[in-house]
Order: C-alpha cells, then structure tokens, then sequence
C-alpha cells in the first residue's frame, strides 16, 4: 500500500513512499544498540549558523541525507555516527535521492514540498534566533506537525527533525499504522534513544 505521508526520516523531507520503504530504517537504527567508533563528520545544526527568515525563505532541492544526535548519551552520540551511510541507503530505498524533489518556504509562512511527483502544502514556524523549526501538514486529509532545526552553510540547507516526535506525530495520524510491523520494530529504539534528529541538506 502506498502511503504519501510525513513519517520518521522522509517527515523531514515532507517525503513520499512505501511504508515499508521508509520504515526499514529501523535496520539502521539497529546501529545505535551497538555502538560504533567512527568519526562524526555531519554537519553540526547549531544557532549560529541558523539562517534568517530571508535566507530560509527560497526553493531548495534534495541533495543527501542528515543525521544528528541532540542528546546526552555518549554511546548514542557515538553510534549515531555511524547511521549516516546506513541513512542514505534507506532513502535511496525509499526514492529519496539527489534531486528528487523540492521544499520551497514562503515568506508568508506556507511551505510546498514536492517529492517523486507527490505535493504536499502544509506552514510552518520559524524562530531564526535559535534555527527552531515547526512543520505543519495535512497528509490524506490527516494533521501531522513535527519541530527540528535548520541551519545554512556554504549555500547548503539543512534541515533535521526529532524522530521521536515524528513518529508519536504519524502513530496519532494513523493509527490503524500502529501495529505494522516495521512501526512495532522501529518504535522501541527511537522510543528509548530520545535526541536523534533526522532530515536532508538542500541546495538552491
């Protein structure tokens, strides 16, 4: 069945895809019980590289994937790490690859995201002291909002959103999804690993 709707990872992306496609990132989140010991190399979303409502406000088009760790435990700071290639492997499944789509912000406040042929309109909140993000969307006549960050550097957008919010926010718009299985595997691990922030990089 597919589904056009702002779940976990493609939530940051206002995204479309399988269910089944996007929810196998719970293979990848598998990571984060491990633990691993490569270096960090995404981008930090910090304030002081939060761009102003005038900067934020343009078209940017998908260019890679986004992983950050907002939290305070070491072992997850560590493994988190590790779950950048993994990510970009399940976006890939899911169709979610350079240049497949869009997210435009407006000055007034709206937003349009367009990806693999699917639009979804939606507003949003922006705080550009501090790169605090909220999303707002109507997905299949259903309410779904999620907050994160955005930062700009080097002309590149990123743009992460809490998985933990992301996912109380689509089992409240979809519960009949609750007991899928990829819910039921994924749910626990971001459940218990609160501060995984994902999302994309954009450019103009």
């Amino acid at each position: 069945m597919k589904r056009i709707l702002l779940t976990l990872v493609a939530a940051a992306l206002c995204g479309a895809g399988s269910v089944s496609a996007q929810f196998s990132l719970s293979g990848a989140l598998n990571s984060l019980l491990g633990g691993s010991q490569q270096k960090q190399t995404e981008t930090t979303v910090a304030a002081d590289n939060a761009p102003s409502k005038r900067a934020l406000a343009a078209k940017w088009t998908y260019d890679s994937s986004a992983v950050e760790y907002r939290g305070d435990n070491a072992l997850a700071r560590m493994a988190v790490s590790s779950l950048r290639d993994q990510l970009a492997d399940v976006y890939a499944k899911a169709g979610l690859t350079k240049g497949c789509g869009t997210i435009q912000f407006k000055s007034n406040g709206t937003a349009q995201a367009v990806m693999q042929g699917h639009k979804i309109d939606g507003r949003y909140d922006y705080d550009a002291s501090t790169g605090r993000i909220t999303l707002r969307a109507t997905v299949e006549g259903r309410e779904v909002e999620c907050s994160g960050y955005v930062a700009l550097s080097g002309g590149r957008l990123t743009l992460i959103l809490d998985l933990n919010e992301a996912l109380k926010a689509f089992k409240r718009a979809f519960p009949e999804m609750a007991d899928h299985q990829y819910v039921r595997s994924v749910a626990p691990i971001v459940e218990s690993v609160p501060g995984i922030y994902a999302g994309g990089v954009f450019t103009k």
